[in-house]
């Protein structure tokens, strides 16, 4: 823990340690910052904030993201769902060009086991950029429908002190 505040010493675990004492998101995010801030000694001026949920009904709301897979993945050791009587669950997942849904998806960019974190960031990383793509290709723009959808999952899971314009 850190010392001056008690806070764990997990970066990760700031923002749901000030939230599970308080009960403010604001002032978690405020903290959060700040820790960054000093650790890193850079300014923050904005955050953008998205659970699992949310990344799952977005990528659902858009009908899936396509990511060009580079080597097959097999996690036997990615965490199984809340309320199931296992602690994990094996993810596998086909090396080539592969349609993946919200909950493939979150897999894809979540398991880290049997591959580098900097892997994880490349996935990360693709899958934002398929994500970008996908919301801004021509099927995307022409479809109230999923415009209406990928809204509805935006507004009901994303959290960010930006304003519209920014």
């Amino acid at each position: 823990e850190n010392a001056e505040v008690g806070w764990p010493t997990r970066i990760n675990s700031i923002y749901e340690y000030v939230i599970d004492e308080t009960e403010d998101p604001l002032y978690a995010m405020d903290q959060l910052e700040s820790e960054i801030e000093k650790a890193f000694d850079i300014d923050i001026h904005y955050y953008a904030k998205i659970d699992f949920h949310g990344f799952v009904d977005i990528v659902d709301a858009m009908d899936g993201i396509t990511v060009d897979v580079e080597q097959a993945i097999f996690d036997d050791a990615y965490p199984a769902p809340d309320g199931s009587n296992y602690l994990y669950e094996p993810f596998y997942l086909e090396a080539g060009t592969q349609e993946l849904d919200g909950e493939t998806a979150l897999k894809y960019v979540r398991s880290r086991h049997n591959t580098s974190d900097f892997d994880r960031a490349r996935r990360q990383q693709e899958v934002i950029s398929a994500i970008k793509d996908k919301a801004m290709s021509i099927g995307m723009l022409t479809s109230p429908s999923q415009i209406k959808d990928l809204y509805y999952a935006i507004s009901a899971n994303f959290e960010t002190d930006m304003e519209i314009d920014e």
